[in-house]
């Protein structure tokens, strides 16, 4: 049986009928209507209307700074069992309380997490832990999670599907763990997957929310040949998750979890890595992230993990060598000695390590000093956690 109970599912125009693609045809070419006249009919919009519109709709600001913006159709990629979860719960609860989510400001609002995977016992552990990781004495009242494992009798009945639920609760975000678990046929076919996201993207509009899917790759690291986010290319990693590729290429923002190289060692501050790419903002760099720990031992949440130690012995000896003023690309890629992607991989490694700044095509590096006046020294407060 579907989640999705409202009638409103539109279909793929690649189904439609030619009666409905073209409701009438003359046969002589009829005087061309005017700009102004074709905007009002079909609500098109020129370059300089675009401002205006976004600004009317409360579109083109972001939940979470530099990552998930405002009505938005995001996915986020990892293996089972890599920390997806907390990762993600962790964003909701900062979403849902106004806290800063890994030093990034958030807009807050009310925060939907659709669980289909979690029993009550382990969830209610997580949160108490996430809770006193982000210094909250009270849970936040705009954090809402429906649990498929405790779920009212009427779920699926008619008016009580995922859509439903979404209208009713009228979140800022919506997060659905897995995806699979309420839309199966989405992963079989790209068909089922792109009628999918047309009927989300339909629900984003009406109820103004942003929608975070969780999705799974095929099969483990193990197996598959070592593609892994920080060998270079994102999208080689996205390749490989599970069912349809339009799962992929039809949202807006892809996020990738997944393990450090080096994790088995156990010599890494690094727990987890996290990276994408957008439709229109193109390659997010590497966020390397560490676990806090409580005074137990056990891990409470996640910090963002920044500092020199974090690059290799060679890429230490080129980032010493980069000029102490602002430079360029050209003049990194002298001081490397490689090729110009390498190069940009080096200076986007940097940016990720928290060491150095780009603007306007300029590039700085941020000091030692600098870092130690913006990072606390409890890296609870801070998000942010120096390895020097």
């Amino acid at each position: 049986m579907s989640s999705l109970t409202s009638s409103e599912t539109p279909s793929p125009i690649s189904e439609a009928p030619v009666s409905v693609l073209a409701t009438s045809v003359s046969p002589s070419r009829v005087p061309e209507k005017s700009i102004p006249d074709l905007k009002r009919k079909w609500q098109l919009y020129g370059p300089d209307d675009l401002g205006a519109r976004v600004a009317q709709i409360g579109g083109g600001e972001y939940i979470v700074g530099g990552l998930i913006a405002e009505r938005s159709l995001n996915i986020v990629v990892g293996e089972s069992g890599h920390g997806k979860t907390p990762f993600l719960y962790q964003l909701g609860l900062c979403v849902a309380s106004g806290t800063p989510f890994l030093g990034r400001p958030v807009k807050q609002g009310r925060v939907l997490y659709m669980d289909y995977e979690n029993g009550l016992g382990e969830l209610d552990e997580m949160l108490a832990r996430l809770k006193k990781h982000l210094n909250l004495v009270i849970s936040p009242a705009d954090f809402l999670c429906f649990n498929i494992n405790d779920c009212a009798p009427s779920w699926l009945k008619n008016g009580y599907g995922l859509v439903d639920l979404i209208k009713d609760v009228h979140p800022v975000l919506t997060i659905i763990d897995p995806l699979g678990s309420p839309f199966p046929k989405a992963e079989e076919k790209n068909d089922a997957a792109n009628q999918l996201y047309t009927t989300l993207r339909g629900v984003m509009r009406k109820e103004r929310t942003s929608i975070m899917l969780v999705h799974h790759l095929r099969k483990p690291s193990e197996e598959r040949g070592g593609a892994r986010l920080e060998d270079g290319n994102i999208r080689d990693f996205f390749k490989q998750a599970r069912g349809a590729s339009s799962l992929i290429t039809g949202v807006d923002l892809r996020l990738g979890v997944d393990l450090p190289k080096g994790h088995s060692s156990g010599g890494s501050e690094v727990a987890l890595v996290v990276g994408g790419y957008g439709r229109v903002r193109g390659d997010i760099p590497i966020i390397r992230l560490g676990r806090a720990y409580g005074d137990d031992g056990e891990p409470l949440g996640y910090v963002e993990v920044t500092g020199v130690a974090l690059l290799n012995a060679e890429q230490q000896e080129a980032f010493g060598k980069l000029p102490s003023t602002m430079f360029r690309h050209k003049d990194a890629k002298l001081v490397y000695g490689k090729g110009p992607q390498a190069t940009t991989d080096f200076l986007n490694k940097c940016i990720s390590c928290g060491i150095l700044t780009k603007a306007n095509g300029l590039y700085q590096k941020i000091t030692i000093q600098e870092t130690d006046q913006t990072i606390s020294n409890n890296p609870l407060q801070s998000n942010t956690l120096l390895v020097q």
